[in-house]
């Protein structure tokens, strides 16, 4: 909710570069989701409250379960197409408008805090985990980045 001509201190302060210079080079893109999730019984819970059922385990239109735990968990929400179309859009848009390389780190970068030289002089797309090593989960392996990829490129 943030004009992209502006900037913003949305990396946080214990992001790589700082969270004044690096916010002042990255636009942020905010993509709303549960995040991850709790087991109980056959019931995934938000992490607010152990009664609030976000959906059944065999829902997986609603919930991913990972090969493997990402950031100590293994439920994540899922995104909707919606969201997914949504984010394509404006990606072609700021990387359009503002001269972004459409260019991903590779794979075994992508969910990982980076190198602190080479985030910041990558030009490209990342996300929050790139540059957060602890309390981000987004966005992590339950996102699709294949959909973005194959979609921007």
């Amino acid at each position: 909710m943030w004009p992209s001509a502006y900037w913003a201190y949305h990396l946080g302060s214990c992001a790589i570069g700082g969270n004044t210079s690096g916010s002042k080079r990255t636009i942020a893109i905010e993509i709303s989701n549960i995040g991850f999730l709790k087991r109980i019984d056959d019931k995934l819970v938000t992490v607010y409250n152990d009664n609030d059922v976000y959906c059944d385990i065999n829902q997986t239109q609603l919930c991913t379960k990972l090969a493997s735990p990402y950031r100590g968990e293994l439920y994540y929400a899922t995104f909707t197409k919606q969201q997914y179309d949504s984010v394509l859009i404006l990606l072609r848009y700021l990387t359009a408008t503002y001269s972004i390389p459409r260019k991903f780190l590779s794979e075994d970068k992508r969910y990982i805090t980076g190198d602190k030289n080479e985030l910041i002089n990558f030009r490209g797309i990342v996300s929050h985990v790139n540059y957060r090593s602890s309390r981000k989960w987004d966005i992590g392996p339950a996102f699709d980045w294949g959909k973005i990829i194959d979609g921007i490129l």
